[in-house]
């Protein structure tokens, strides 16, 4: 379940030291769903259950969940939906708003931007007021990352090149 499974950890559990997450939603595109689980040694895992205590995860989340997991050809589905939803994004974002290619940088799940902080911050806020919503994250003092999720589907994507388009018209471009 992972998009790029070569780079997984999973297989290598339980190994000592290594405790690694894993959450359904996303990949799975099933948004809401909150369950995830953890892969480590016993003994972290009973620490963990000791610590936490019982979480309650309802039939629905449980029945999607088993589902999920067990439905290889809805992996291999996701990942070839993920890979082309990311080819799409990144030629966009690439088009629109941000010349240099280098500055485009992908993730698992989402395409992030590498520009400026004060242009990391006026995108940010734009993108907001057309609800757009992405994430921001600081480098260092002077640079950032935006970080737009995936768009689900075309009509998607022609909202976020809209709304791009319309920033870079309004002499919102990057720096």
């Amino acid at each position: 379940m992972d998009s790029e499974p070569g780079m997984s950890l999973a297989s290598e559990c339980p190994r000592p030291g290594l405790i690694v997450l894993r959450s359904l939603g996303k990949f799975f595109g099933l948004a809401g769903l909150r369950l995830g689980f953890v892969l480590a040694e016993s003994p972290v895992l009973e620490l963990l259950s000791e610590r936490l205590g019982p979480w309650a995860v309802n039939g629905p989340a449980q029945y999607l969940g088993q589902r999920a997991l067990a439905d290889f050809d809805w992996h291999a589905e996701q990942r070839q939906r993920i890979a082309s939803a990311m080819a799409e994004q990144m030629a966009l974002l690439k088009t629109i708003a941000w010349g240099d290619k280098s500055s485009v940088l992908p993730g698992p799940l989402y395409c992030s931007i590498a520009m400026p902080l004060a242009s990391v911050d006026r995108w940010y806020n734009q993108c907001g007021q057309q609800g757009i919503l992405t994430r921001r994250f600081v480098r260092c003092e002077c640079d950032g990352l935006l970080r737009f999720g995936l768009t689900k589907d075309a009509g998607q994507l022609q909202r976020l090149a809209a709304a791009l388009r319309l920033q870079v018209a309004q002499g919102n471009s990057q720096p």
